[in-house]
């Protein structure tokens, strides 16, 4: 029986994002080897299942975007230290307290990796990162372009990877989600493995989707739709939505575009539909006509790609939005880099349904190969290897 803590910077249930939703189901599959403890800012949160429990780690430093992403990121730049300290003891003295000792730890984030460590380190206990994304290279898209001078951009992106490197070469095994995601850095002397993220593909397939619409009044049925699903507070996700917002959808009028999760942009463009995060994203994606992924930065799998794929949707996305996934231009997707081509890509799948047809086929069947069940079977040998 093996005792898992896994440590993560926001509340991962309700699912919200791709993140969190990596989180949990990894939380599920920890629960079959033992107990397992999530801890997070949990702010009176209670999850249903009752396999996982929760150790609340809130603090003023997790609680806001502002500290816990950019304050944090600041301060790995500038090589200060002060608020690892402040999270390692807050999260060591909450374990403590709860009496939990954790026979494998788990950092599902850099900003909790330090914590991970010392709670590692201090019952004796194998310390597992799974590494979301090589997050230098977030930060490095973040500030691209930005009027930031060239020196102090490369040296926040430079302490940036220094710091995961450091993380890595602590830990006793490392798990990304892509192949692009393990190239940058040095694994020379660590067990790393790679499994992707996945998919409900028994929820998300068109076999066993539902055949109701969703109850959204605006929804406008005699147009084909276009949908993009992602939380918005995540800069790549934002800047997607202004693409979206600013320039392909007054470029396809006919079309109506839905901006599927939470906090979306405001806006007044007249075929953009923003329901924010809903419940039933099944039946959303059931109900579109085409899964869109414009992103032009970030790192990792792309879970709303997974998702579009079990649902046999036909696929407009970027050489961003394929990372790590088997997926051919033409065959399952139709993969542009830039805006125009985009749009251009979009026009010839509305203009052909036996096209659509034929890529939303290709993609749920390469779609089968990422349902979570299959892909988490990978832990069961790693974690026979490390505890």
């Amino acid at each position: 029986m093996v005792k898992t803590l896994q440590l993560y910077r926001e509340s991962p249930y309700p699912p919200e994002n791709g993140a969190e939703r990596r989180v949990w189901e990894s939380g599920k599959k920890f629960a079959e080897f033992g107990e397992t403890w999530v801890a997070a800012p949990w702010e009176g949160v209670v999850p249903p299942e009752n396999t996982i429990n929760t150790l609340d780690i809130g603090t003023v430093w997790l609680n806001s975007k502002a500290s816990r992403i950019y304050l944090w990121t600041l301060l790995i730049a500038g090589g200060v230290d002060m608020l690892n300290k402040i999270l390692t003891r807050k999260s060591l003295h909450r374990v403590k307290s709860r009496n939990i000792e954790p026979d494998l730890v788990v950092s599902e984030c850099p900003q909790l990796s330090p914590a991970a460590l010392a709670i590692a380190r201090e019952f004796n206990s194998p310390f597992l990162i799974n590494k979301q994304n090589a997050e230098f290279r977030v930060v490095e898209q973040f500030l691209a372009g930005r009027q930031i001078p060239k020196p102090i951009c490369s040296r926040i992106v430079n302490n940036h990877r220094a710091f995961e490197q450091c993380m890595i070469d602590q830990s006793d095994a490392v798990v990304f989600m892509s192949d692009e995601d393990c190239e940058p850095f040095n694994l020379s002397s660590s067990i790393y493995t790679v499994i992707p993220n996945g998919t409900n593909y028994s929820e998300f397939g068109t076999d066993n989707g539902s055949s109701e619409p969703p109850n959204n009044p605006e929804l406008d049925s005699s147009m084909l739709s276009c949908i993009f699903v992602g939380s918005y507070d995540y800069d790549p996700n934002k800047d997607a939505a202004k693409r979206i917002i600013q320039q392909i959808a007054p470029s396809c009028p006919e079309i109506q575009f839905l901006l599927v999760g939470r906090n979306p942009p405001s806006t007044d463009q007249p075929n953009v539909l923003t329901p924010g995060f809903v419940d039933d994203l099944g039946k959303w994606l059931t109900y579109a006509d085409i899964g869109l992924c414009p992103l032009r930065m970030g790192s990792g799998t792309k879970l709303k790609m997974l998702d579009y794929m079990a649902a046999g949707l036909p696929i407009v996305t970027t050489p961003v939005g394929v990372q790590g996934l088997k997926i051919i231009d033409r065959e399952m997707a139709l993969i542009r880099e830039s805006t125009t081509e985009i749009i251009e890509a979009i026009k010839q799948l509305a203009a052909s349904e036996e096209l659509r047809n034929r890529l939303g086929e290709n993609a749920q069947q390469l779609g089968k190969q990422y349902d979570w069940s299959n892909l988490l079977k990978e832990y069961d040998s790693l974690i026979d290897q490390i505890v």
